[in-house]
Formats: C-alpha cells, sequence, structure tokens
C-alpha cells in the first residue's frame, strides 16, 4: 500500500485497536505526516514509525489524547537532558503540539540495530562485555548529570556505526541536586537487571567502566550483584501486563469469561478454537484424561499444531468450590512461563493464549494453550545412556544450569520429574508449570528450592550414567 492510498484523521485514528498494515497519511488538523512503516504501536496513546516529512526520511514519535502534551514536553526534556550529559541520540528535527495530538521527529539512524536485537544474536562474552561497557558508560554519564532514566530497557539503545545512542527520553526524571549514592546504584543495578542471568557475570566486569565516570563508594561485585538480583525480583510487578491489553497482548473479560491472546499470534483459527475449545480437544490427540485435567495436541483450522492443557474438577462440589476461588492453574501456568522467558532467560514453549470460563470471581473451567514443539524428554534421554558423551555432557551442563537459575530466582517449580525437562535441537525447555510458586523470601526458598532438588536426584538410578553427569 502506498502512503497516498489511505489517509486517517485523529479521530479515525483514535478508534483503532490494531496498527495500519502498510504505509498510510496522518491528516490531522492539516499537519500530514506520511508514516512508511510502524515500529510501535499503543491503541489510542501512541505511534512510532518511520516517516517521510517534506519529503525527508524521519522517525516520528506521534503522541495521542489529552495526555499529549504532557508526554511532549516529557520527551524533549528527556532527549536535551541526554544531549547535555554527552549521550549520543538522534538529533530533534521538529516538534508540534495540537489539540489531543502532538509529535517529535528526530533523524532517522538508517543502518541502526538495537541492541536488543544484536544482544539476542551470537554473540561472544567479549563482544556483550564490549557492549555493557558502553551502556554503563552511558548510564554513569545521566548519573554525573543528575539524571535518573525509568525505562531501562535493551531497545532504548540502538547500535549505529560502532556508536551507541540513547532514545526514548520520556523515562527520564531530572533530579535538582546530585544522586544518592542508593539511587545511583539502584538504577545502575535496574539497568543491568534487564539482562537475563546467565549474563550477570559479565556486567560485573563493567565496574569499572562505570567508577571511571562517576565514581561510588563500595561498589564492587558483590553489592551490584545483590542490587542486581533485588531489582530483579523488583520487575515481576511489571508482568501484570500479561493480563491485560496492552503492546503485546489482547484481553477481554466478563462475568463468564476471561481471556488473553499474544498479539502476534491472534489469527481466525485460534480464535475458533477459543469459541469451543473441548471440541477440538476431545477429538485432538489426547495425551491425558485426568480427574483433574487434560492434556491434547490440537490442529486448529489453520493446520497448524497446539499443545492445550485443560484444568476441571470433577472430584466432587468441595474440591471443584475450593478450586475454583483460588487462582486458576491455568492462568499460573500462563503467568509462570511470561517469568520464565521474560525475567530469567529459561525457555518454554510460548504461551499463545489463556481462556478461563468462569461465574463471576469463581472459575470453573481453564485452558492453556501453547505452541506446540517436537522434543525428547530428560528422562529418556539421559536413562538411556550406556555411556557419556559430549552431546550428553553439554544437556546436563545445560540442564544443571537451568536449575541453578531457577534457584537463584527462587522459582520452586513443585514437580521436578526429569520428564518435564525437554530438549528440541539447541532448545533446552521445562515444562508443566501450573504448580510452580516463584518465592518472594530467601527464608521460605530455602526449604521448597530443597524439595526440588532432591526430587530432581531421585529420578536417576545411583550409579547411573546420568547419576554421575548430574551428581
Amino acid at each position: 500500500m502506498s502512503t497516498e492510498s489511505f489517509s486517517y484523521t485523529l479521530e479515525a485514528f483514535l478508534a483503532l485497536t490494531e496498527a495500519p498494515d502498510g504505509g498510510f497519511v496522518l491528516d490531522i488538523q492539516g499537519q500530514q505526516i506520511a508514516i512508511d512503516n510502524v515500529l510501535r504501536f499503543l491503541p489510542g496513546k501512541r505511534l512510532v514509525g518511520k516517516a517521510t516529512i517534506d519529503g525527508k526520511t524521519v522517525l516520528a514519535k506521534c503522541f495521542l489524547g489529552s495526555s499529549a502534551e504532557r508526554h511532549i514536553k516529557r520527551e524533549l526534556a528527556g532527549l536535551g537532558s541526554f544531549v547535555r550529559a554527552g549521550i549520543d541520540t538522534p538529533a530533534i528535527i521538529a516538534s508540534e503540539k495540537l489539540q489531543n495530538f502532538g509529535f517529535i521527529t528526530t533523524e532517522f539512524l538508517a543502518e541502526s540495530q538495537s541492541l536488543d536485537a544484536l544482544w539476542q544474536s551470537d554473540l561472544s562474552d567479549e563482544k556483550r562485555v564490549g557492549l555493557l561497557k558502553s551502556v554503563v558508560e552511558t548510564v554513569a554519564k545521566l548519573h554525573q548529570h543528575n539524571i535518573i532514566h525509568k525505562d531501562p530497557h535493551l531497545d532504548n539503545f540502538l547500535i549505529s556505526e560502532d556508536k551507541l545512542f540513547l532514545i526514548d527520553g520520556g523515562g527520564v526524571h531530572q533530579e535538582s541536586s546530585p544522586l544518592s549514592q542508593q539511587a545511583a546504584l539502584d538504577n545502575l543495578a535496574f539497568f543491568l537487571s534487564v539482562l537475563f542471568p546467565r549474563h550477570d557475570h559479565l556486567s560485573l566486569k563493567c565496574i569499572a567502566a562505570y567508577q571511571r565516570i562517576y565514581p561510588l563508594e563500595g561498589l564492587d561485585e558483590q553489592s551490584l550483584a545483590e542490587a542486581i538480583w533485588k531489582k530483579r525480583k523488583w520487575r515481576e510487578r511489571y508482568l501484570e501486563k500479561v493480563f491485560r491489553t496492552c503492546t503485546d497482548f489482547v484481553a477481554e473479560s466478563n462475568f463468564r469469561h476471561f481471556q488473553v491472546v499474544d498479539r502476534n499470534e491472534i489469527s481466525e483459527a485460534l480464535t475458533d478454537f477459543l469459541a469451543t475449545p473441548d471440541t477440538y480437544i476431545n477429538t485432538g490427540q489426547v495425551l491425558k484424561r485426568g480427574t483433574t485435567n487434560t492434556v491434547s495436541i490440537v490442529t486448529l483450522n489453520d493446520g497448524k499444531k497446539v499443545f492445550v492443557k485443560r484444568y476441571k474438577s470433577t472430584k466432587g462440589v468441595l474440591h471443584k468450590y475450593l478450586r475454583g476461588i483460588r487462582k486458576s492453574r491455568a492462568r499460573n501456568a500462563w503467568y509462570v512461563a511470561h517469568y520464565l522467558l521474560r525475567l530469567l532467560g529459561i525457555d518454554t514453549p510460548k504461551p499463545l493464549a489463556l481462556l478461563e470460563h468462569k461465574f463471576g470471581c469463581f472459575v470453573n473451567c481453564s485452558y492453556l494453550v501453547t505452541e506446540y514443539v517436537e522434543a525428547d524428554d530428560a528422562f529418556h534421554y539421559f536413562t538411556q545412556l550406556q555411556e557419556s558423551s559430549p552431546e550428553a555432557e553439554k544437556r546436563a551442563r545445560s540442564l544443571l544450569e537451568m536449575l541453578r537459575i531457577l534457584k537463584d530466582g527462587m522459582v520452586y517449580h513443585g514437580d521436578m520429574k526429569a520428564t518435564n525437562f525437554m530438549f528440541s535441537h539447541d532448545r533446552h525447555m521445562v515444562i508443566d508449570l501450573d504448580q510452580t510458586v516463584i518465592l518472594d523470601s530467601r527464608e521460605k526458598a530455602a526449604k521448597y528450592l530443597r524439595k526440588d532438588s532432591e526430587r530432581f536426584s531421585r529420578n536417576w538410578v545411583v550409579g547411573s550414567v546420568a547419576a554421575q553427569l548430574f551428581k
């Protein structure tokens, strides 16, 4: 679609629930912005996209609604503070405030890559440490100028021609006096806590890079590691968005029904399934039909296979009532899966949809839909070994690293059968998360995590190859 083929007024654009496909024109109070490609869209609130204005390619950040003027002021103030701190950021080209609408345009870094995308590629530890040093140096410059950035995710950094750019001035707070030692340490730890725990040892190698610019008394590996751990636990509150409509999810709720779907996975076939899930489950490949849950591989109308767990009590009225007033097991598994994927970097089949049938607050049946993955489970793989091998040792190390991260993250799985750990090519996954608990105190965690460890050890016959690999 060419940018001239369709245009939106402010009223029409505010009514959109999904970003338009292809190019389009925003025609608002005589101001025309040709959007070539949408990079981010929050319905009724914000749009970020590659745009063309007066024949020039720019990055346009458009703010919608009654809070548009406030957000523009905050964004401009933040970007200005980056410049004063000597931090590279795309140059501001123009800004304009209209009623219920405003925009800021900055230079478009054509060959740029987000730090998040680069970080997820196959990089050596040496390259990762180099990138992290650039990040902590940027944070140190912010602190040197009494600036706290409150939205420290990797997508707020761009790499262009080997130079690190900081974007998104909206998350910036300028203090009127020098930062306290604790405030600076907490903010540095906040930036580093967005990395997965397996990279924490690299973060600790960047202390000297920070100290050269903004010396902090008492900053060492132990204090930074503790601060990172605390901030990672604090960031759990952000995961509540997995239950509401936002950039990543579409949720709907009423007296009889609650549903949330990964926005990128929405399809007519998945919608049809969610309308009548039992029909698909019963005609699918049923792997388990228990008194409280059913597990099935379902083929959707478009031919895509998904894995479905249905939780429904048939143990009697009392059990059904007690089960119904608690958080549903599907809801718990949905949350934990996102916790592992987003905060700890532990792989599990991608959760696609959560569905609850309910009566008010009483849930009588719940469903979890995840991607279907062809995989081998750890029990069958390791118990069949007659001797060790490089592949077996690599898989064992991977599984032990996963267990270490779960333990450090105070995640009590609750069912450490080896069949709940899966291998598929280079993916090492944990499954069956409906009883998993994320603990909030180290004292409580010690008892429960010891149970997990003991249960995992019972998977292996004493003296077997597997027992030796996991000793």
